[in-house]
């Protein structure tokens, strides 16, 4: 896994050697269950699967996998002025919503106190 939070279509493909130990280790933990945890154990996964839709999704291919990884190339340059004032004026804009001096947020905050 690259750690970044991005995950590519289909996941990651793994190398051999990770994909061996990972099983092992999976193996290892399996065995040192008892026959009625694993079989819980499997139970949950298989209704988890259920409800959560992952038996309906459809295989991906190799070829979408990696159709989907990439480069991506970040470039930076010092603001303007017009591009700071922007700036600061969302960043107002936004400071009044967060602390509830919108009257939107605070009609909200009035519409749905029975949640808290």
């Amino acid at each position: 896994a690259s750690g970044h939070g991005l995950t590519p279509v289909g996941g990651e493909l793994e190398d051999p050697e990770e994909k061996a130990t990972r099983l092992r280790l999976k193996e290892e933990a399996e065995a040192g269950k008892g026959c009625f945890k694993r079989l819980m154990g499997r139970c949950i996964n298989c209704l988890i699967n259920f409800l959560s839709c992952s038996c309906c999704k459809r295989a991906e291919k190799n070829e979408d996998i990696e159709a989907s990884r990439g480069v991506i190339t970040l470039s930076a340059s010092k603001p303007s002025s017009e591009e700071k004032s922007v700036d600061s004026e969302m960043m107002k804009a936004l400071k009044d919503v967060v602390e509830g001096d919108s009257t939107m947020t605070k009609t909200k905050l009035e519409r749905h106190k029975d949640r808290y």
